[in-house]
């Protein structure tokens, strides 16, 4: 009769239809949207780094070395080496317990009420102190450790020298806010994961620490319909165990000038034997002073992270320019959220296909959506 596609689908009130083919009729703006959707030779800029490890294991500072340059190491070397052994160590068998009642007193009040500020997770506290002080003794102010401690989990973007760019997440040691990282730590095979333990702590206890962190990156993982030969899943997470503080420990050193720990194949065998198929345990047990950021021990760390990450980003999907304009747009669109950093998937899909591409299908969708993920967004 005569009638184009958008007359037919404004007689039957088909609006965005209408709205979709209006988008679609000069030729240069169709291809663009169609050009969006296909990957280019653009790599996956970052992955994620997670360090996980109890209190004064030293994960904060560690974070520190491996971004330092070589220059910045040498002078960090000498600002950290007037740090006092309690400072740096909280959690050491003979003063942990003051400590420990100190941080349940001040943090765990905070465990109800959960915002994000500066893409970090915080615990703001809810319930009054006069609930807790009948089950702690009352301490009104926290001792030094307590407040250079990493409250909640700390996620930054960030270059570590040498490495490449990752969104780093540093999961507190604190137990008060440990009930929630199940659902924060999330099962993310593009990931790396460091668990760090302090060779100060007898060697029971430090297979039991590294055993409660790596059980909790095992129960991440759910249930797998293919499971590999001997048991072992098909994409287990990647895991690089970490002993700090060699310097203290009177760790001897190889003539090769690395750190030497005389328990390190029995250490790695426990841990391998118990959780070898259900995630990628690397080979080597990174031994080393946290706060020497030019030693050996450290390059040898970065080394291995930068080959983790370079085999992680071959296997991850091309970024396609879809995903730069929608990393382009988040910022605003968390700032228009305001508190509420929350929205449904159709909302989602719909404020994609409405400001950025209406070709977009919810299947590209997903797949962006475990981009963003990847990268920490």
């Amino acid at each position: 009769d005569g009638k184009t596609a958008e007359d037919l689908a404004s007689s039957d009130h088909h609006e965005h239809i209408v709205d979709l083919l209006e988008k679609l009729k000069k030729d240069n703006h169709k291809l663009s949207y169609i050009q969006q959707l296909r990957p280019t030779q653009t790599v996956q800029p970052r992955i994620k780094l997670k360090l996980f490890g109890h209190s004064g294991a030293g994960k904060s500072t560690l974070l520190e070395s491996l971004k330092c340059g070589i220059l910045r190491s040498f002078f960090r070397r000498r600002r950290t080496t007037r740090i006092t052994n309690a400072a740096r160590h909280p959690n050491s068998p003979i003063n942990s317990k003051p400590a420990v009642s100190v941080s349940i007193s001040n943090l765990y009040p905070g465990c109800e009420n959960v915002s994000v500020r500066s893409r970090s997770m915080m615990f703001e506290p809810s319930l009054t102190k006069g609930v807790l002080e009948v089950f702690s003794p009352v301490h009104n102010t926290l001792s030094t450790a307590d407040e250079q401690a990493t409250k909640a989990i700390d996620i930054q973007h960030a270059n570590i020298h040498g490495v490449g760019d990752f969104s780093i997440w540093e999961f507190s040691g604190n137990p008060v806010y440990h009930c929630s990282y199940d659902y924060f730590a999330a099962n993310d095979v593009t990931a790396i994961h460091l668990v760090l333990f302090s060779l100060e702590e007898p060697y029971e206890t430090q297979l039991g620490h590294i055993t409660y962190w790596v059980n909790l990156l095992k129960a991440l993982t759910p249930p797998q319909d293919n499971i590999a030969f001997g048991g072992r899943i098909q994409q287990p997470l990647e895991v690089v165990l970490v002993a700090t503080h060699a310097d203290l420990a009177d760790i001897t050193r190889a003539f090769s000038g690395e750190f030497s720990y005389d328990k390190e194949k029995a250490l790695l065998k426990e841990v391998r034997n118990r959780f070898g198929n259900d995630l990628q345990i690397s080979d080597k047990l990174f031994v080393m002073d946290t706060g020497a950021s030019n030693s050996k021990d450290l390059k040898l760390l970065r080394s291995h992270l930068q080959e983790l990450r370079a085999n992680i980003i071959s296997r991850c999907s091309p970024v396609t320019q879809l995903s730069e304009r929608l990393l382009a747009a988040l910022p605003s669109w968390r700032k228009l959220s305001g508190p509420n950093q929350l929205t449904s998937w159709q909302q989602f899909v719909n404020d994609v296909q409405e400001q950025i591409n209406p070709l977009v299908s919810q299947d590209h969708l997903r797949t962006l959506a475990m981009q963003l993920h990847s990268m920490g967004e």
